[in-house]
């Protein structure tokens, strides 16, 4: 437990139990005696079991902050020297900013598939052993807008295509209703002429009819014209042999 080396854990586990006490403004003797001074001064304002317990959480949180000291300067060096205008290697950057620094656990808050970009991240610490890389708040707050932007066209998109539909929708049976008008005028046109051509054909065959009576009578006129001359010859005839 002598070892010089806890000196600064000790200093500090005293200053949390006796803020006041001499030995954390005043060194007395070389780095080993103020080391034993200090130890000595503990053992009788606690147990040694309390001592070496906050010797490891000391020990553990000084390597801790200093690997955090050394994440954070990679990472601010990685963002300074990325091209801004290109997305990033996420499984890349973890590498370059993590190597060396074994406690480094860190776990992506964005869809993988997502381009990032270098001025979109950043480190969040989770516990003293874990990291997050997320995106800023200011970048999350643009995607959700974007995305809703995105979402407001495509449904302004789609609902002026259903308009556009119904618009043509409409002016279809419009359209079909003036054809359909249309063809019923000429249907009607049609059986005007049908019957028209009815009219005409009767209007024929009873002329037709006529025709027949007066070609009838006509017949009988020249049967009769006929006889009568007949008749009218044998008597000329018989008259002229009466003479002689």
């Amino acid at each position: 437990m002598r070892a010089a080396s806890h000196l600064e854990a000790d200093l500090a586990l005293l200053a949390s139990i006796d803020p006041k006490n001499e030995l954390l403004v005043k060194p007395s003797g070389k780095e080993q005696k103020y080391a034993d001074n200090v130890l000595y001064e503990l053992l009788t304002l606690t147990s040694n079991t309390d001592i070496i317990a906050f010797r490891r959480k000391f020990a553990k949180e000084k390597l801790q902050k200093s690997q955090e000291e050394i994440l954070q300067k990679r990472f601010a060096d990685y963002i300074k020297k990325a091209d801004p205008k290109k997305s990033i290697d996420i499984q890349e950057f973890i590498k370059i900013i993590s190597a060396g620094l074994f406690l480094l656990v860190a776990t992506l808050d964005w869809p993988v598939d997502e381009d990032v970009f270098p001025s979109e991240i950043e480190l969040v610490a989770v516990d003293s052993e874990k990291y997050h890389v997320k995106l800023t708040t200011e970048a999350v707050s643009a995607r959700e807008n974007a995305k809703k932007e995105k979402e407001e066209a495509e449904a302004a998109a789609e609902a002026n295509k259903k308009a556009k539909e119904e618009a043509v929708k409409t002016n279809l049976s419009e359209e079909l209703e003036e054809k359909q008008s249309e063809l019923e005028e000429k249907e009607d046109e049609l059986l005007s002429k049908e019957s028209d051509l009815d009219d005409k054909e009767t209007e024929l065959s009873e002329k037709e009819d006529l025709l027949n009576e007066k070609e009838a009578e006509l017949a009988v006129k020249e049967t009769d014209l006929n006889n009568k001359a007949t008749v009218e010859k044998k008597s000329v005839s018989k008259k002229k042999n009466t003479r002689k």
